[in-house]
């Protein structure tokens, strides 16, 4: 792993793939881009960018969720962008964005 720093942004690469480009600071991430979301560490401004979820359209292919650019919201930002996909139930469409929501454990 290895960061390529860019003015106040970075390319977080493995294997030589992009897998997050995020703000960062000296110990984590401020922001993420697009198809991943802000996961923050416990009493922190800082965290992590974790990707989407993904889910199968109704070809098979999976793709993964999307979310907005410098993102500093946790899953609630990723959304399934509008398609027909399937599930265990069957086939659905989304006619607009749905996004995700955070469920709080009790």
């Amino acid at each position: 792993m290895k960061f390529i720093k860019l003015c106040f942004w970075c390319f977080f690469i493995a294997a030589g793939q992009a897998y997050a480009a995020c703000s960062v600071s000296e110990t984590g991430y401020t922001s993420c881009k697009p198809g991943y979301y802000f996961q923050s560490k416990w009493n922190s401004d800082l965290g992590n960018c974790v990707q989407c979820p993904s889910v199968t359209k109704s070809d098979g292919t999976t793709v993964y969720g999307s979310s907005a650019d410098r993102n500093t919201l946790g899953i609630s930002s990723c959304y399934i962008p509008t398609g027909t996909y399937k599930d265990s139930t069957g086939i659905y469409s989304i006619t607009s964005s749905c996004y995700y929501s955070a469920i709080t454990e009790i």
